[in-house]
């Protein structure tokens, strides 16, 4: 077969790939604007786990709220405190807000 034989295929191919990966974007937003945000609050430990993960620290949240900025979600947490390696408080904030960019979606990183 020649590469003009290929063509029809590939492009089919790549139109297909496209589709699925539009999908999978629009799967991704509608689970999170209908199924994950609204329990926010569930999800709280795995939260404070992957934050204290990313930052090498131990981090706890006392409260948790989300929403949506634009078309990105958006949370707020409250009373979040980063504690030093004797388990002892080192730094309180009163809250922090916290936008998902979609980049860090795409590549698999908080």
């Amino acid at each position: 077969m020649t590469l003009a034989s290929w063509l029809p295929i590939l492009r089919r191919l790549l139109k297909y790939t496209v589709a699925a990966a539009v999908l999978a974007f629009a799967l991704l937003v509608s689970a999170l604007r209908w199924w994950i945000l609204p329990e926010i609050t569930h999800y709280r430990a795995d939260i404070e786990t992957q934050i204290s993960k990313a930052a090498g620290q131990k981090i706890t949240i006392g409260n948790i709220d989300a929403s949506w900025l634009g078309l990105r979600p958006y949370l707020k947490l409250g009373q979040v405190v980063v504690h030093d390696h004797a388990g002892q408080a080192a730094l309180t904030f009163e809250r922090v807000d916290a936008t998902l960019s979609w980049y860090s979606v795409l590549v698999g990183e908080l």
